[in-house]
């Protein structure tokens, strides 16, 4: 489903002549690789004119479809050509909260204000219910102005798997998974 989701956005915003950067984001590497997998196989087929699907970082333990293009930051000179490759109107991205993080701090001080760089407009974090809120954050420093979120979970399932301190400030759950944090803000759930 976030696969369709986020080539129905990357198609709407193309027919509105607007350009199209999407981030791929969650807790697991192996998680962002399936998620790339699925949407670049999607848009090979339904696509007209695919956009460029590239992972950035440690590849997923799992592998990557080769179709996918790989950008690791132990390649010299990796992020000169990430931040080339940012330069695409259309084009999805994965990688982890850390990839991007440093991918930022390795950043185009025209584009960076610090750990934050105006790039996606559509981020879209998956497994946010094993996701920690902080982890959550991290991801949306890449997120332009006026730019969408889209955060798929079960909070039925995995939470963290680390040990958390839960806070509960002002209604709000601070301190546990990305999911809870949004479910006590009451953002709007789709099951």
């Amino acid at each position: 489903v976030l696969a369709w989701m986020a080539l129905g956005y990357l198609q709407a915003r193309r027919a509105a002549g607007l350009p199209c950067r999407i981030l791929v984001n969650a807790f697991t590497l192996n998680a962002i690789g399936n998620l790339l997998d699925a949407i670049q196989s999607k848009s090979a087929r339904y696509v007209p004119s695919p956009p460029d699907v590239v992972y950035l970082g440690s590849q997923p333990g799992s592998g990557l479809n080769p179709a996918i293009r790989h950008i690791s930051f132990r390649q010299r000179d990796a992020s000169a050509e990430a931040w080339e490759t940012l330069e695409s109107e259309h084009l999805i991205v994965g990688c982890s909260v850390w990839a991007l993080n440093k991918l930022l701090n390795a950043g185009q001080p025209a584009t960076t204000e610090g750990p934050t760089s105006p790039l996606f407009h559509l981020i879209c974090i998956d497994e946010a219910s094993q996701m920690v809120v902080s982890n959550g954050l991290m991801a949306l420093a890449g997120l332009a102005p006026g730019g969408r979120v889209l955060v798929a979970g079960d909070d039925k399932q995995l939470p963290p798997v680390r040990t958390v301190h839960t806070q509960e400030i002002e209604g709000r759950l601070l301190g546990g998974s990305l999911y809870d944090f949004l479910k006590s803000a009451e953002v709007a759930e789709y099951p």
